[in-house]
């Protein structure tokens, strides 16, 4: 392994908190040299606390300063976790939560995947699981990251097929950590901070088609994120390449317009009405649903907003005046 890591500047990520679906994580657009050198800046200063006060009372002062801060307080909260592995080593799992989307665990994971090797990975699945019980996927979504980065990039299926030991859900969690540092590097210091992995111009699918099976819908979920960023949020072009995969796997279709509410709910700062409004410009019925379905949960992931997760599935309604989203919020 030649690669060095850094800290996860790039991916801020939502986690749905939806029960026995799939979670998907939220990535804004990538951050700016600038944001990338305050974070860095964030990680010493947070070092250096922990120091002083000790990882308990420092995680306290992190959750009462981060928010009035002028940045992503998920990106901060990477930052946290990248200094609470440097400092504490594996005991400093404890201290995080899922607080600001589970940032914590992601950059702690991520780092410490890295640094400690595969045989980590069940004792990190194991503490999500005790933590969260049902709604873990998020909390594995970084340990995702550490693994392709362990691995290295060119060894995509066998980071897929490390996740497949900790958990058997078929989408999110550990291999969507996978497919996104994948699609943006996070962690690799090479490519630098605004790195998206080319698009083939031939085969716009790429790599999602090409895996076995069982991987591939947790690929098309997190392809969306991959063409927002180079089709610059243009989500009727996204749509179309979604459709085009029903002529082959109906399953892949399903998870592909998922993606597309996700981050499209993301892309509006989950924005119930924008939400609606971005889901009802599909015109087949079945793509509105999925879509409302994925900006749902995405909404619901956020705090306790279940009533306006509930809204968007409401608003949208068949012919039958049934609501969109087919699943319990």
């Amino acid at each position: 392994m030649t690669k060095k890591i850094v800290l996860i500047t790039t991916a801020s990520i939502v986690c749905i908190v939806a029960a026995s679906l799939f979670f998907l994580p939220k990535h804004k657009d990538v951050v700016s040299y600038s944001d990338a050198q305050l974070l860095r800046n964030q990680v010493t200063e947070w070092k250096r606390r922990i120091n002083d006060v000790g990882p308990q009372q420092a995680y306290a002062d992190f959750l009462t300063e981060a928010p009035n801060k002028e940045m992503s307080t998920h990106d901060q909260a990477h930052a946290f976790g990248e200094a609470l592995y440097a400092q504490e080593g594996l005991s400093g799992l404890s201290y995080c939560d899922s607080s600001f989307e589970f940032g914590c665990y992601h950059s702690f994971f991520g780092v410490a995947v890295h640094e400690e090797g595969i045989d980590v990975l069940s004792q990190f699945s194991d503490a999500c699981k005790a933590r969260f019980g049902a709604f873990n996927l998020p909390c594995e979504h970084g340990i995702g990251h550490g693994v392709l980065v362990y691995t290295d990039y060119d060894n995509l299926e066998q980071a897929l097929e490390l996740c497949e030991t900790i958990s058997d859900m078929p989408t999110g969690g550990c291999s969507s950590g996978v497919f996104m540092e994948n699609n943006f590097h996070t962690m690799d210091e090479t490519v630098g901070d605004a790195y998206v992995r080319p698009l083939s111009v031939v085969n716009p699918y790429e790599p999602c088609d090409s895996l076995p099976l069982r991987f591939q819908a947790s690929c098309y979920i997190e392809q969306v994120q991959f063409w927002q960023q180079h089709y610059r949020n243009d989500f009727s072009k996204i749509g179309a390449l979604c459709t085009d995969l029903a002529e082959s796997s109906q399953t892949n279709f399903e998870a592909c317009f998922h993606g597309v509410g996700n981050y499209l709910a993301a892309a509006v700062d989950l924005d119930v009405e924008a939400s609606i409004e971005g889901c009802l410009s599909y015109e087949n019925v079945d793509e509105q649903r999925l879509c409302a379905e994925g900006a749902a949960w995405l909404i619901r992931g956020d705090g306790s907003r279940t009533d306006d997760a509930q809204k968007v599935c409401s608003a949208l309604t068949t012919t039958q005046g049934r609501g969109l989203c087919s699943s319990t919020l």
